[in-house]
């Protein structure tokens, strides 16, 4: 075991270097919502994230050397990993998964209204996939999981996240067709996709994080209220 975990730390340790500092990525600050995160261009970086899932979800036994490893690194690593860690934390500690697995929501949430496309927003749909049993847990346990929410909207490292949103922006419909087109080669009967900003204007992204906020808390307070028979 103590073999294994060793050589899954340098792997993790070379995936989260090509994740987090591709080419020496610059930084890119939204000052207004107080968001600073690492500049990646469109496609970069998607297979680093499928290596690292791969690899977190691959290592079915863990001492806790895995989760400290993902925790001691949450705020380089996009949220899908916070997801897969609250699955790797559920065994141990059902609460502390909960909060991994909310903060990686609201993230994940922050992380789409970066997106210039909206439609890349239908991604977070799919991320509870990673984490089933907390997902599970959340359903069960509505006035727990909302509890555990609300702890998590006060936390200080909410909007921590230096990871780069391109994650979940290169899921977007045009993104999508521009992959999808340099994969099959050109097409004169398709019109070539305009090169557009990946990232959406800094004036929008302070509405859209509010509106965030803001909806995710009345949810979480809405789970910790009593069900009523109507």
């Amino acid at each position: 075991m103590r073999y294994v975990l060793t050589v899954w730390t340098l792997l993790f340790a070379a995936l989260l270097s090509g994740i987090v500092a591709a080419d020496d990525a610059p930084m890119i600050t939204y000052e207004s919502v107080g968001r600073s995160f690492y500049a990646e261009q469109p496609e970069a970086g998607s297979k680093r994230l499928q290596d690292l899932a791969a690899t977190i979800k691959a290592a079915a036994e863990d001492d806790g050397t895995l989760r400290q490893e993902l925790i001691a690194n949450k705020d380089e690593l996009p949220p899908p990993i916070l997801y897969l860690l609250a699955e790797l934390t559920f065994p141990h500690d059902p609460a502390e998964a909960v909060q991994w697995y909310w903060l990686g929501h609201i993230r994940a949430r922050l992380d789409a209204v970066l997106c210039a496309d909206t439609t890349a927003a239908q991604g977070v749909l799919y991320l509870p996939g990673f984490a089933r049993s907390v997902y599970a847990y959340t359903q069960a346990n509505p006035k727990e999981a909302g509890e555990i929410g609300l702890q998590v909207m006060a936390r200080d490292d909410l909007k921590a996240s230096k990871a780069s949103p391109m994650w979940i922006c290169a899921h977007g419909v045009k993104a999508m067709n521009k992959a999808v087109q340099k994969h099959l080669g050109a097409n004169p009967a398709i019109p070539a996709p305009k090169e557009t900003p990946w990232l959406n204007e800094k004036e929008k992204v302070v509405e859209l994080y509010a509106q965030i906020l803001d909806g995710s808390r009345e949810m979480f307070e809405k789970l910790t209220q009593p069900l009523t028979n109507s």
